[in-house]
């Protein structure tokens, strides 16, 4: 756990989050688990996504 974020929300992929990960044979399979319910694979939208 930990990282940076200035928390701006879902649309920036920016939010308070635990990762679920489960390895299947094709691979890791996430998800974002939230206090509020279970995010879409898609959360991070292209247009406000930023390079680190």
């Amino acid at each position: 756990m930990g990282g940076g974020s200035k928390l701006r929300g879902n649309e920036y992929g920016e939010f308070d989050h635990f990762m679920f990960i489960t390895m299947t044979e094709k691979g890791p399979y996430f998800t974002n688990l939230m206090l509020d319910g279970i995010e879409d694979k898609n959360i991070r939208k292209e247009k406000t996504s930023t390079s680190f």
